[in-house]
């Protein structure tokens, strides 16, 4: 009997979690975060492979080129429209990709971890993308 609970609790938490890793629905569409310390709204409007991030407080605008390495995980890189303004951040985010993965999946959000790497610095971070409905 116990090896039977056994075998039904993992195949639940397996199926629950094929369930939810479905990320296909992220690919295309509006989302929104907060920025971290300022919690200023971030908008952000995705398109396959081109993201566009609003800062709702301050106009700001990022745009960044997504490549999908599969289904809930991509890498993104920073377009800068023009050089003239492009500093160093800009500059360092034009050819260091983030690397992003989506680890948990609902109707109306995804937590996502990023990671960074530098030739002298890791940084990572997680947080959570909601859908704008």
């Amino acid at each position: 009997m116990l090896k039977k609970l056994c075998l039904l609790s993992v195949l639940f938490n397996f199926l629950s979690c094929t369930a939810t890793s479905d990320c296909t629905s992220y690919k295309n569409g509006k989302f929104y975060m907060y920025a971290g310390d300022s919690k200023d709204k971030i908008l952000i409007d995705r398109h396959d492979s081109i993201q566009i991030e609003t800062n709702s407080r301050t106009g700001e605008v990022k745009k960044g080129r997504v490549t999908w390495v599969n289904p809930c995980e991509y890498k993104i890189i920073g377009i800068t429209d023009n050089v003239v303004f492009k500093d160093g951040v800009d500059s360092f985010l034009s050819v260091t990709p983030i690397h992003v993965v989506i680890t948990n999946t609902a109707k109306d959000y995804y937590v996502f971890r990023v990671r960074l790497d530098s030739a002298d610095k890791h940084l990572e971070y997680r947080d959570t993308v909601r859908v704008l409905n």
